[in-house]
């Protein structure tokens, strides 16, 4: 019967999720309520018999599927303990002579610990023996078993008086022989473990630290006496990374070898929030500990573990996904229709599946050489850019068929490693309107049974799934109302259950928009100006996701901006209203991106994703006055350079996004499409025709209309958006006007109208209709050759996109000895010195700027990153 039931147990614990290390005020509600199933905490609230935890207050956190476990020291014995007497203390808080024999000095690194002669039989018999009987009869599942590594102490000689040490050297003091003192800890945990278990079966024995002491375990007992590790600070030792851990690490994955639940206490979090260095190295311990099968519990680093750590409480529930390799690095994939409808031959329809433009598929086949004025090698060119892109993203609207999608060929993508994303957008615009919820609610059932033959659909996928609920759920109708967030949360969250329930390895997420003030000229969101964010919008969606942060892998944002869009202050009319580059933001775009994952990942934890962005080239222009979209007022192109340099920025800019939370982003579509959100409210009007990275030919508000294979790869100067994005090759974005860039050693300065260096406290250059000669007569030398170091003013005449290096230069070979220098190729660790002075960037027509003062102006914005294509000044 013994048996049965510690069979019946064990799983529990080999494979909880999550743990909670607390052994000071401990709130049991808050703990009950809490995604932790494994709980480490003190027998009392405060060490007494009457603050002892009840078996009604343990009950609570049973009755929420938590096991909880009683911290016990055995290698020393603190004097808040119940069981201590103060008369074995003098006055200086050494040993008195009334004092056991067994009873050490004081731990100088823990004031009130003291060391124990724990071979003692007096110390199991009178203590340790007597303090599990309480643990038991209070209800506790197990016991946490603190200083094994005390056998460390006794062994070594230096602790004794004899030697120079504090301890008094006794006859059956194990001096010199770690063996024997290794071997007397063994016992003592052999006890305890038989007799707990002997009344009461299951109970769980966790030994913390002290690894090694398996070294001199020649018969396995130790690991028949246990039932897992906890080990503290293998990886960090706070906030700085273990170094030559390797060995350690070794001996804990023995335990696991041996059927142990392993886990591990890092006091990594320095309280600074989830950001920067903080969320980097909280991040990455737990990936570290994960990659090895140890369960981990983010505490704080002032190592007085007396709350739950507010990051491993949120994080809880999501330790195995945030490790996901889908998370584990920066994703650039691509949105699109499975099936893209071309015109064939004879005027019917060929669909082309985009998986076989992600994969090495073979294009050259009888049905797609049907398409009209098939171009092969512009295909393949295509192809050989998204075999590259890491994910698709697909959209599953009201209505949706199987037969819509060739699961056979999604299949063959998630063989390529590539993850499948479904935008479910079953309400859809239905959110939009006044009385959203009550028809949310009526048709309830309809749409979680939907959820279900989705769960049922993606089941038999074998790769990385994930479904986006609800796409841009964040209308007026949902967030003015708390009472309505809160029940289109439930019914969302019911959904995702069943979709789980279906497929236990599906990502879930949501997606709110990102609404609000993006004018570079106001400042009412939050930021130094609103076309960095709008927190006080962001925050209206909140409610919704704070009830369903839970069953949440990710959380998916995205970005819609057009040079024109429906006067939504007159709808239903169609009326129009155009923006400038600046009433959107857009030159901040990249860097309002990264605050908005900032936003979310700070709250919860959760990795974001842009899950589609688009930037539609076109432009209006009312040429009658009527405030109409009509036939020949399409400006093409108008934003093309702002579409480029938008998506040139976000892949550059990867590291910083990875690091504000973002894991990736993906251009909403590939094609455009010619009927976009056709019998729509389509918002963008006439730009909904233009949201994808290719144009093509076909008849714009048409239904049904096919493409012909007249296809351009939307760019600048022969260099595509699929180059930029699904290619190794970095690429340099210049606008038209001034740029203060680095260059390629083997730039072509004929290219550029003018292109000016500076070195040695002289100005070079390169000026278009300016001989050498003639530069020399105004004390400019003539600039020919390009040193990789260095930085560049370079002149343009349009914006254009050149082929770049990224190697990264010593900022030594740029820097005067004092002085301006003008520099490039350099990161932002490069100028993090206390001899650099001053540091400006000129980006996309603003000064950036950083000094050795940390003094802020208001008119310049503070020099967040250095990127290698960058030019800097920088005043040694």
């Amino acid at each position: 019967m013994i048996r049965i039931l510690a069979i019946l147990f064990f799983p529990l614990i080999l494979f909880s999720q999550s743990f909670l290390y607390q052994l000071q005020n401990l709130d049991i509600n808050e703990t009950a309520n809490s995604n932790f199933n494994l709980v480490v905490t003190s027998y009392s609230k405060d060490g007494t018999l009457d603050e002892a935890y009840t078996i009604d207050e343990l009950q609570k956190l049973h009755d929420t599927n938590k096991t909880v476990l009683s911290y016990m020291s055995i290698g020393e014995a603190g004097d808040y303990e119940y069981y201590f007497d103060q008369s074995w203390l003098d006055a200086d808080g050494n040993p008195s002579p009334t004092a056991p024999e067994w009873l050490g000095h004081l731990n100088p690194n823990w004031p009130g610990d003291y060391k124990i002669r724990y071979w003692y039989d007096e110390w199991f018999e009178d203590f340790l023996k007597p303090y599990l009987d309480r643990i038991i009869d209070n209800g506790f599942d197990g016991v946490y078993l603190d200083i094994i590594d005390a056998y460390e102490y006794w062994a070594d000689r230096d602790n004794y008086t004899n030697y120079g040490g504090i301890e008094t050297l006794l006859p059956n003091d194990p001096i010199d022989d770690e063996n024997r003192s290794a071997y007397l800890m063994i016992e003592l945990v052999k006890k305890i473990s038989d007799y707990a278990k002997s009344k009461k079966p299951g109970f769980l024995i966790y030994p913390q630290n002290g690894a090694a002491i398996i070294n001199y375990d020649a018969n396995g007992s130790y690991f028949d006496a246990i039932d897992g590790l906890g080990i503290e600070s293998l990886f960090y030792v706070r906030d700085n990374k273990a170094i030559e851990n390797t060995e350690r690490v070794k001996l804990v994955k023995k335990f696991l070898d041996n059927g142990k639940n392993v886990i591990v206490t890092d006091y990594v979090d320095d309280g600074s929030g989830f950001k920067g260095e903080n969320r980097n190295r909280i991040l990455d311990f737990i990936k570290l500990c994960k990659d090895n099968g140890f369960t981990p519990y983010v505490a704080d680093i002032n190592q007085t573990l007396e709350r739950i750590n507010p990051i491993a409480k949120d994080l809880a529930a999501h330790l195995d996904t945030i490790t996901h390799p889908l998370f584990r690095k920066f994703n650039i994939g691509i949105g699109s229709g499975q099936g893209i409808d071309f015109e064939a031959v004879d005027g019917s329809k060929v669909w082309l599946n985009v998986v076989d433009l992600m994969t090495p598929a073979d294009l050259n086949i009888s049905y797609y050489n049907n398409i009209k004025d098939y171009n092969l090698t512009l295909f393949e060119k295509i192809q050989s850019r998204l075999i590259n892109a890491d994910s698709l993203t697909l959209w599953m609207v009201k209505g949706w068929q199987e037969s819509w999608f060739n699961k056979a060929k999604l299949q063959t993508l998630l063989d390529h490693n590539k993850t499948i994303i479904f935008n479910y957008w079953y309400f859809g615009d239905t959110i939009g309107v006044d009385n959203a919820i009550d028809l949310i609610l009526a048709g309830k059932d309809e749409y979680l049974e939907d959820a279900s033959r989705l769960g049922r659909f993606i089941a038999d996928l074998n790769g990385t799934v994930a479904v986006v609920m609800e796409p841009e759920f964040n209308k007026a109708s949902i967030t003015d109302s708390t009472e309505n967030a809160i029940l289109f949360a439930s019914i969302l969250k019911e959904a995702m259950k069943r979709i789980r329930a279906q497929k236990s390895d599906v990502l879930l997420s949501i997606c709110p928009m990102d609404t609000g003030i993006r004018s570079s000229f106001t400042s009412y969101g939050g930021y130094k100006r609103d076309s960095l964010g709008d927190k006080n919008e962001w925050s209206r969606f909140l409610p919704v996701i704070d009830e369903l942060k839970d069953e949440l892998d990710f959380i998916t944002i995205q970005e819609m901006v057009g040079q024109f869009t429906k006067d939504s202050s007159k709808f239903p009319s169609d009326e129009l209203i155009s923006y400038t580059k600046d009433q959107l933001g857009l030159k901040d775009l990249p860097k309002r991106i990264e605050n908005f994952s900032s936003f979310l990942n700070e709250r919860y934890y959760l990795p974001v994703l842009l899950g589609y962005i688009t930037l539609p080239e076109t432009g209006w222009r009312d040429l009658n006055g009527n405030n109409l979209y009509d036939d020949g007022e399409l400006i093409e192109d108008l934003w093309l350079d702002e579409s480029v340099a938008l998506y040139h920025r976000l892949k550059r800019n990867a590291k910083s996004l990875y690091e504000h939370g973002l894991f990736g982003f993906y251009p909403m579509a590939l094609f455009d499409d010619p009927d976009h959100d056709l019998g729509g409210y389509q918002f963008f009007s006439e730009n909904e025709y233009h949201i994808g990275i290719i144009a093509t030919d076909a008849t714009n508000g048409v239904a049904g209309t096919p493409r012909s294979a007249h296809i351009t790869l939307k760019g600048l100067n022969g260099i595509s958006i699929l180059d930029i994005l699904y290619s190794d090759q970095p690429y340099l974005f210049l606008d038209g006007g001034w740029n203060l860039v680095g260059l390629p050693e083997i730039a072509d300065l004929s290219q550029f109208s003018a292109v000016w260096g500076y070195k040695n406290s002289e100005w070079f250059a390169n000026i278009n209709g300016f001989s050498a000669s003639e530069l020399e007569s105004y004390g400019i030398h003539q600039l020919d050759t390009i040193e990789p170091h260095r930085g560049y003013w370079v002149l343009t005449d349009k914006a254009m996109l050149i082929p770049y290096d990224t190697n990264r230069s010593n900022i030594d070979d740029c820097l005067e000895s004092t002085g301006w220098s003008l520099c490039s190729h350099i990161e932002t660790e490069d100028i993090e010195r206390s001899d650099l002075s001053f540091i400006w960037k000129y980006d996309r027509g603003s000064w950036k700027q950083r000094n050795s003062s940390n003094i802020l102006y208001d008119s310049f914005d503070y020099i967040e990153n250095i990127y290698l294509d960058e030019g800097v000044w920088i005043r040694k």
